[in-house]
């Protein structure tokens, strides 16, 4: 992923969490979504250039994934849960004046937490 640009990652991962919208068949949630967007795309950005945020990301979304096209709601909340945790960490030790979240440092295997997932 390191040769798609920051722009191109945000797209994909604004359509991945619209398309996790959609999945519910709510549309108020859709339109939710799409009403915040704005406000998230600078924040979004932000996130992409802390060290590992892309390789976690893919990690997380792949979970997240395998258990939408499961229908393991179970196993979809949990990644989800564990996604969102992770990112609150990471924006908590780089954005906001920490020294790194310890998730993923460098030199350690993207796939080990996949099966922590």
């Amino acid at each position: 992923s390191e040769h798609i640009s920051i722009d191109q990652l945000l797209a994909y991962d604004l359509e991945f969490h619209e398309e996790l919208c959609r999945a519910t068949n709510n549309p108020v949630l859709v339109t939710l979504y799409q009403s915040i967007l704005p406000l998230l795309a600078d924040s979004r950005k932000k996130v992409n250039l802390i060290p590992g945020a892309r390789d976690k990301a893919w990690v997380f979304h792949r979970a997240i994934y395998k258990a939408v096209r499961k229908q393991d709601g179970v196993a979809a909340r949990q990644a989800m849960t564990e996604h969102l945790e992770d990112l609150r960490g990471d924006v908590n030790d780089y954005l906001l004046g920490g020294s790194g979240s310890g998730h993923l440092e460098n030199g350690e295997d993207a796939s080990r937490a996949s099966g922590a997932l």
